[in-house]
């Protein structure tokens, strides 16, 4: 099922959002695989439909958790998930991600006709200390290729026999939403601080999408099994009125790199239909700064990732930041960069990417004696524009983050992005990240709990340090 946590592990590196149990044993996994393709012959939806499918505009919104008296709720996390990232959640929650579990759990998803994912987080702060989230909302929808596809993930995946990580009770619905329908009750300790944690999770099939809400508290607060219900059921009614775009959605259209070991922060609409989307604990002041930046948009969408360094240390870690912005038509977004280019004139280069890109470098001090060199670049394709920031210790390569504007471009107004690698020279500049040590893998239950993570602070374009031209550090 489709209602996990995020990031590398069981959990985010910033945000604690949802989580995964699997409990699908090997033997299961075969024979499902074996039986079904002699039973069945799937049905496959067109692959342009699901490319088309806006599937971040689905999730719940702050809007649907007030209309349940939810009030104050702000965005947490996103997260476009990979085939392979996905099957690495699986891999973690049974026995660790060795490369044996990942690629048993990754062949299973192939199997079924898995085609995409995306999980977003709604998070309300705890009153007595802002940095950790005291509940959060998650909704999430995995994507196959056909319902019988969708049928047979659903039965294993949703089984709670063979749950270590957490105590799982089975609850009988409050009603069947669509297709197939399936509620636990969770129980559980963060891992770092003992502290116990409790969930509702209500999972739910609709012909080929598989979808989820999951509630997570951390304040003593006993699972409302009917709030998530009622929740569940907003899900499933955003779902079924949604149709695919007529053109690549923004949030299909955003570059983002799916390598394994990325932290994914944020995957999120910062705006959109008329409104603009709070962050969790951002105060009325801060929302409306950051709605300046929006002037004249249609839609705003965020990319937040983090690339590990392999230190200890995340101060070297790379960082990538995406904001792309869709206006009402080619002269809006005309208008918008050169806006933004007429304060840039002494520092930004132009590039001959796309209808118009102008780049810019900066270095920001990221620890004591430790200095990050990166670059920020405004990109124009048609209605479009993307704001792209990059930087790394020592530096982001120019030709790696030239390359990455051309990837941006290439699916802008075009066929929708395909999850990225990082670029080569960029991999290279950041120390290798040491593989799992299988013989040291957690027993399943000693590091698959929920844990309190810090709240992640929300960063916008222009926020970085002063800029210097390009020219200056060469290619």
């Amino acid at each position: 099922m489709g209602v996990r946590w995020l990031g590398s592990g069981i959990r985010m590196a910033m945000i604690a959002l949802a989580l995964t149990i699997v409990a699908v044993p090997a033997l299961a996994l075969a024979q499902s695989q074996s039986t079904e393709q002699r039973q069945s012959t799937p049905v496959a939806v067109p692959d342009a439909e699901l490319a088309l499918l806006d599937l971040a505009a689905l999730t719940l919104t702050p809007r649907d958790l007030d209309a349940v008296g939810l009030e104050g709720y702000g965005i947490g996390a996103g997260e476009a998930r990979s085939l392979r990232s996905t099957a690495e959640v699986y891999a973690d929650n049974r026995g660790g991600i060795t490369p044996e579990n990942t690629d048993r759990y990754a062949r299973f998803l192939e199997s079924v006709g898995w085609a995409r994912g995306y999980e977003s987080g709604l998070a309300v702060l705890n009153e007595d200390d802002p940095s950790f989230f005291s509940q959060v909302v998650s909704s999430t929808i995995d994507v196959y290729q056909s319902e019988v596809g969708a049928r047979r993930a659903f039965t294993l995946l949703t089984d709670p026999a063979d749950v270590t990580i957490a105590e799982v009770e089975l609850a009988p619905p409050v009603a069947a939403i669509g297709d197939d329908t399936r509620v636990w009750l969770v129980a559980g300790e963060a891992d770092d601080t003992d502290e116990p944690f409790q969930a509702v999770l209500v999972m739910f099939r609709l012909g080929h999408l598989e979808a989820g809400v999951g509630i997570y508290n951390w304040d003593q607060r006993e699972p409302d099994i009917e709030l998530a219900h009622a929740l569940a059921v907003r899900l499933a009614e955003r779902i079924e009125a949604a149709a695919p775009a007529a053109a690549a959605p923004l949030s299909t259209s955003s570059l983002a790199f799916g390598e394994s070991g990325l932290e994914s922060f944020f995957n999120n609409y910062l705006y959109r239909d008329g409104a603009i989307v709070p962050f969790a604990g951002e105060t009325i002041e801060e929302l409306a700064s950051r709605s300046l930046r929006y002037r004249n948009a249609a839609e705003v969408f965020t990319v937040n990732q983090l690339f590990p360094a392999g230190t200890e240390s995340t101060a070297d870690d790379g960082y990538y930041a995406l904001w792309r912005y869709r206006f009402a038509d080619a002269d809006a977004a005309a208008a918008w960069v050169e806006a933004e280019s007429r304060a840039l004139t002494e520092v930004a280069v132009e590039l001959p990417i796309g209808d118009r890109a102008f780049v810019y470098s900066y270095t920001l001090e990221v620890a004591p004696d430790q200095v990050a060199r990166g670059y920020v670049g405004h990109l124009l394709a048609g209605a479009d524009v993307a704001v792209i920031d990059m930087r790394a210790v020592p530096e982001v390569p120019l030709d790696s983050f030239t390359a990455v504007l051309r990837l941006q471009a290439a699916c802008m107004n075009a066929a929708p992005c395909t999850l990225a690698d990082i670029p080569a020279r960029l991999r290279l500049s950041l120390a290798p990240v040491a593989p799992p040590d299988a013989a040291a893998t957690p027993v399943p239950g000693d590091d698959l709990a929920p844990e309190e993570e810090a709240e992640p602070e929300p960063v916008e374009p222009g926020a970085t340090p002063v800029a210097s031209p390009v020219a200056d550090l060469g290619a």
